[in-house]
């Protein structure tokens, strides 16, 4: 329910007149965020912190990615392109994947290393 509301949220903003700045923005406040993360990983259980941020990120975050990347394309590119279905089914479908490796595979994952 979160990353669906976070997402339309995304998406909403997104469609304003000022699409490249917002971009360019999501994509820094994203950087900045996955920094930090990482940072106080490494802080609080050093190189054993940093590894176990990475593998519990790292299967959903993929399939974000990918959605988040589809976005970015079409908020940057210079042509006034159509948002079509087949971005909206490629963007669902990605989110979609996301969340059930978030669910099923991450905690999978995390016990294997813990």
């Amino acid at each position: 329910k979160e990353r669906v509301g976070m997402l339309l949220l995304i998406i909403f903003v997104g469609q304003v007149c000022w699409k490249r700045l917002y971009a360019g923005l999501l994509t820094v406040i994203v950087g900045i965020l996955f920094g930090s993360i990482i940072s106080m990983a490494g802080y609080s259980m050093s190189l054993k912190g940093i590894f176990l941020c990475v593998i519990g990120l790292l299967p959903h975050v993929i399939f974000y990615g990918i959605s988040y990347w589809i976005l970015v394309c079409h908020w940057m590119s210079d042509k006034v392109g159509r948002w079509r279905k087949s971005k909206v089914l490629g963007v669902l479908f990605f989110v979609s994947l996301g969340i059930l490796s978030e669910v099923y595979m991450n905690p999978f994952l995390l016990k294997i290393f813990l």
